[in-house]
């Protein structure tokens, strides 16, 4: 019981180091929607990774982008979501 919260909880500092880690090698202010991205991310419960990214428009570089992503789909979006009520959208 115990050594399954240390590993939970070592498993959400390694997240937010992550996410730490991006922001400092690429000079990331630490804006308040970052900080809500990482409140969301200590809160998940069970596996998930996260993916840091950049991307660049003209001449200028935009390093605050991350994704989360969850391997078993019902971990986000609970066990009774209804795929039939999604619309698809194409232009």
């Amino acid at each position: 019981m115990i050594v399954a919260e240390i590993q939970k909880n070592s498993l959400k500092e390694q997240r937010i180091q992550f996410i730490r880690n991006h922001q400092q090698a690429f000079d990331v202010e630490p804006i308040y929607p970052l900080r809500l991205f990482e409140d969301f991310v200590m809160e998940v419960e069970g596996d998930c990774n996260i993916e840091a990214s950049c991307k660049i428009e003209l001449d200028k570089l935009i390093a605050s982008r991350f994704m989360l992503f969850f391997k078993d789909q019902s971990q986000f979006l609970g066990h009774n979501f209804d795929f039939s009520k999604l619309t698809v959208l194409s232009m």
